[in-house]
């Protein structure tokens, strides 16, 4: 009977599907902390799940640069740094400044409204010092944007790439609680809403680099204080 083979690799498909998420949201919202290690023994009896799919997801997650692996030394939710914050939202920017280009040559015009209702509530969120919401809210709005554009690419390499820069944004997001909210993103719609490639470019860019600029002295300020408290 074809039936149960088919079944069962569904179900092996879930579980790891399961475990990727469940590791990367523990991750991503500090249950599990920078530098903290991970041992298969304890994950397997806290998942439920065998050392099969959480090495594989394990694997995904060192692709996604949350996890860093020494062969037969440790296995460890990955640190941040500020040096590390530079690089990923300098590239950042420029894969969401192409992704704003794409979007207004498409027309995103229509889709202004839409974008907006995220704008506020990212607005609304800082307001409330809420950094759950105000990242949801972002990732959102960048997430429509990106769907106007229109290239599949281009999102696989913003989704990989955003993951790790989303989980920069929670650990410094203490200094971006002060962001000018009226300003962060309403060039960026003002471009759409004209249908201007370049100039949607141009504030995507800029917005992307100003955010990773606040991230990155988040993250520069953390580390002198851990050399201090070392150094005490």
């Amino acid at each position: 009977m074809p039936v149960p083979p088919v079944a069962a690799a569904l179900s092996r498909s879930l579980l790891r599907e399961t475990v990727y998420q469940r590791l990367l949201e523990a991750i991503t919202h500090g249950t599990l902390t920078p530098g903290e290690r991970l041992r298969d023994d304890e994950l397997s009896s806290w998942l439920g799940a065998s050392r099969t799919p959480i090495r594989e997801a394990m694997a995904r997650l060192e692709q996604d640069g949350l996890v860093e692996t020494a062969p037969n030394r440790f296995t460890k939710v990955a640190t941040t740094s500020s040096v590390a914050a530079r690089e990923a939202y300098v590239i950042a920017a420029a894969l969401q400044a192409l992704a704003a280009s794409l979007a207004a040559a498409a027309g995103a015009a229509s889709d202004v409204g839409r974008f907006r209702e995220q704008s506020d509530r990212y607005d609304w969120a800082l307001w409330r010092s809420d950094s759950s919401e105000a990242i949801a809210a972002d990732e959102a709005l960048h997430r429509l944007i990106l769907e106007r554009a229109g290239n599949e690419q281009l999102r696989r390499l913003i989704e990989q790439l955003m993951t790790r820069v989303r989980w920069m944004e929670r650990h410094a997001w203490p200094a971006l609680a002060d962001r000018a909210t009226s300003q962060a993103h309403e060039s960026l719609l003002s471009a759409l809403a004209g249908s201007e490639p370049s100039l949607a470019a141009l504030a995507a860019r800029e917005e992307w680099l100003d955010l990773g600029g606040l991230v990155e002295n988040a993250l520069a300020q953390a580390e002198r204080r851990s050399k201090l408290e070392i150094s005490d």
